[in-house]
Order: C-alpha cells, then sequence, then structure tokens
C-alpha cells in the first residue's frame, strides 16, 4: 500500500514547483511590460536641468503646475534660444514673478520689458506708410474689419504728419481728430507750412478712403483703450520688435488682459512681419489662450520648424478650443512636452493620450479540479496562466489628476520614452 505521506509531499512540491513557474511568469510579463511602456523614472532635479537644447527642434509645451515653476522653465528656455543668436520674444499677462526672475537671471542689459511701468510700445516706430497700413489692415479683428480703402485714408494720415517734419507715431493716429483732418490740412495749405499741391494730394487721398473712415477711427479708439498702459507716451521713446530685432536684447511684453484682441493682432502682425524678413525667432506664450487673436493663431499654425513657440498654461489644452485638431497638430510640431498636474478630467484624457499607449501584457489564473487519492489524502488540481494583451496609455488621466505640483512627466525628442521626476 502506497504511504499517503508520501503523496502529500509529493502534492506540496507539485504546487511548489508550479507557483514558481508563475512567479517567475508573472515577473517576466511585468518586466516585459515596464519596457514596452517606456517610463523611465529620473532623480529629482530643479526644472532647469530639463532644458539643456539651445537649439530646439520644434515646439515646447508646460502645461499644469503653478505659475512659478512654469516661469522658471521660460526663464531657462529663453536663455538658451538667446544665446544661440534668436530673437526672444516674451508675452504674458500680468506675470511679475516672470519679470523679476528674468531680471535675476539675465540682468537688466539683456532684457527690454514693456508694462505699465514701462509704456514705451509704439508699433509704428521706423515703418514706412505702406509697412504702417498694412499692419493696422492686418490687425483689424474679423468682426471690425477695414475696408481696403483704408489703405487710401490712411496714407492721407501719414503724408500729413510726414510733411510736417514729423515721424509718424503711435500716438499721431491714436490722437487724430478724424472729423477736422481735412480742415487742417487746408489751414496748413493756408498757413504756407503745406505746398497746395502736397495739401491736394492728401486731401484726395482721405477722400478716397473716406468709406473707411470710422472703422479706423474705431479701431484707434478700442486699440486706445485695450494699449494705454503699455503704449509709449511720447513719440520719442517709443520702440516695437523691429527697432530692437537687432538689439540682442530678450523683449519681455506684458499685454494686461487676454481680451486684447486688437493689441494681440498688431503684437503678432509685427512678429510675423520678422519673419517675413528671416529673423530667427522664438516666442513665449505665457497663460494666452490662441483663441484670444486671430493673428496669434495664424502664428501658431505655421511654427516649429522657421520658429519656435514655447507655450506654458496650467492647462494648455484648453488655450486651443477648438476644433481639437489643432491642438494635436501643435502636439506633432512639439519637440519638447512637460505635464504636470491638471484640475480637469477631460484635458487629464487629453494629455495621456499624448502621452501615448502601449501594449500592456495581463495575466489570469485558471484553477482546474483535482482527484482524490487514497482516502482523501492527496488532492491533485492545477492551475494554469494565460496570457492577453490590451491597449493601456502609459500614463493614466487619473494619476494626472493626482500628481503634485511638483511632479512632471515629459517627452523629448532627444530621449526615448517618457520620462518622469519630482523638481525642485
Amino acid at each position: 500500500m502506497s504511504n499517503p505521506t508520501v503523496w502529500n509531499i509529493l502534492a506540496i512540491l507539485d504546487r511548489w514547483v508550479r507557483a514558481s513557474k508563475d512567479r517567475k511568469l508573472l515577473s517576466q510579463t511585468e518586466n516585459a511590460n515596464a519596457i514596452r511602456r517606456g517610463l523611465t523614472e529620473y532623480n529629482p532635479c530643479p526644472i532647469e536641468a530639463l532644458f539643456q537644447d539651445d537649439k530646439p527642434k520644434g515646439n515646447i509645451i508646460f502645461s499644469g503646475s503653478d505659475y512659478q515653476m512654469r516661469s522658471r522653465a521660460i526663464v531657462r528656455a529663453a536663455e538658451l534660444a538667446n544665446s544661440n543668436g534668436k530673437i526672444v520674444i516674451i508675452f504674458h499677462v500680468n506675470n511679475s514673478y516672470l519679470e523679476q526672475e528674468l531680471i535675476r537671471n539675465l540682468g537688466l542689459s539683456r532684457l527690454t520689458i514693456i508694462n505699465e511701468n514701462n509704456p514705451y510700445y509704439d508699433p509704428f516706430v521706423g515703418l514706412t506708410n505702406l509697412e504702417i497700413s498694412s499692419m493696422i489692415l492686418e490687425s483689424a479683428p474679423s468682426g471690425m474689419p477695414i475696408p481696403p480703402a483704408g489703405r487710401h485714408y490712411l496714407d492721407g494720415i501719414l503724408n500729413f504728419i510726414r510733411l510736417q517734419n514729423v515721424r509718424p507715431s503711435v500716438l499721431h493716429l491714436l490722437n487724430c481728430n478724424h472729423f477736422r483732418l481735412i480742415d487742417k490740412v487746408n489751414d496748413a495749405v493756408q498757413k504756407n507750412s503745406l505746398l497746395p499741391l502736397a495739401g491736394n494730394k492728401i486731401i484726395s487721398q482721405l477722400m478716397q478712403g473716406d468709406p473707411a473712415r470710422s472703422s479706423i477711427e474705431n479701431y484707434f479708439i478700442q486699440f486706445g483703450y485695450q494699449a494705454s498702459k503699455v503704449v509709449a507716451r511720447n513719440t520719442i521713446t517709443g520702440i516695437n520688435f523691429t527697432s530692437l530685432a537687432n538689439s540682442g536684447c530678450v523683449i519681455v511684453f506684458d499685454i494686461i488682459s487676454c481680451s486684447n484682441n486688437i493689441l494681440l493682432n498688431l503684437l503678432f502682425a509685427e512678429v510675423k512681419r520678422l519673419t517675413s524678413l528671416s529673423y530667427q525667432l522664438f516666442v513665449v506664450i505665457d497663460s494666452i489662450p490662441f483663441s484670444s487673436s486671430e493673428m496669434m493663431q495664424q502664428f501658431e499654425a505655421n511654427s516649429g520648424t522657421d520658429y519656435q513657440i514655447f507655450l506654458s498654461a496650467d492647462d494648455a489644452y484648453s488655450s486651443f478650443r477648438s476644433p481639437e485638431d489643432r491642438f494635436f497638430s501643435f502636439v506633432g510640431r512639439s519637440s519638447q512636452i512637460l505635464i504636470s498636474k491638471h484640475i480637469s478630467n477631460y484635458s487629464a484624457q487629453k494629455w495621456s493620450d499624448v502621452i501615448g499607449s502601449y501594449d500592456k501584457e495581463e495575466t489570469s489564473k485558471t484553477l482546474s479540479s483535482g482527484t482524490s487519492f487514497l482516502g482523501g489524502y492527496f488532492t491533485g488540481g492545477s492551475t494554469s496562466i494565460s496570457i492577453s494583451q490590451k491597449r493601456e496609455n502609459i500614463v493614466k488621466p487619473e494619476t494626472i489628476l493626482q500628481m503634485g505640483i511638483n511632479e512632471v512627466y515629459f517627452r523629448d525628442v532627444s530621449l526615448q520614452g517618457v520620462g518622469h521626476t519630482y523638481l525642485h
């Protein structure tokens, strides 16, 4: 007769061997999943350490975290781009912390700051009549367009200013008395400060452009409301991006409010002009939705190769509003993406999708019934493990929602896969 104790020992050994094989298979599956997931954990580091490339191959996005961490990232990226000879222009909304960090790290000698305390902006300094009128017509919002005849009207105003030996400035156009403009031209002719032939030409231009007069007047009324805190207070001290293009300075511009659409349109009309002159640009947009300005949307749509945008926001996905494909197109033209804590479930899902997915292997255990031997001393049975695959996001949306403000996931074209670290 067989010894039941022997059967029990054999059963224990069998279960141990099977369990050992199962553990090994589970461990192999976990390791394979980790490789497929491609997520690398890095030691905690300062945010500045994540920015080393002075020649970014595409746009940069930093979405989430807090404004101070994002501001430090902006400073580092701006410093690198400026050192590489690019014209760096930073647009922000009342971010005094960013300005102070720029001053602390770069020094005032490398900065030109335009804000409420430094109101020096004059978009028309040094430009020809054609350049000025083109910028004005181009920057008029679609809801308040200026008819083509406006070019004649603006030529009349600008010629009148120049023939008085004065260079046109934003103040001239903001303070223009359109109702008495022709009377002023006639007065100048009568006082012999303007030749009759020149006066007649100016009046002819004003009459040709008269259908656009109210549109131009309304344009500058609205522009005056929006830009009153940042435009030059006189006709001498005004500066703009064109006049600063060869200065080597980082240009910092506080737009005061995201609702200042004409100001933003005019600013990006000027930025567009710099690109047409083949300047290399690195433009930072800090917490300003692209939907704030039609010209900014056009600039964004062509970014990534000839010039780069650093988009910084607590939720950069919401900067695009709609259509959604604009967001994914911008992501596709970005060489570096940093994602931190978000509070919107919908945005967290989008950023989870941006980070990417992988084929995750999952194991399931099946228990088969056993057989009794020798009066029940040994109950057999076996387990089998099957493996299946499913597509799963590398970082789940709920993980993004639960992140700390000093925690970041990042993708960089210079790195393989996705990185994760804590910032200090």
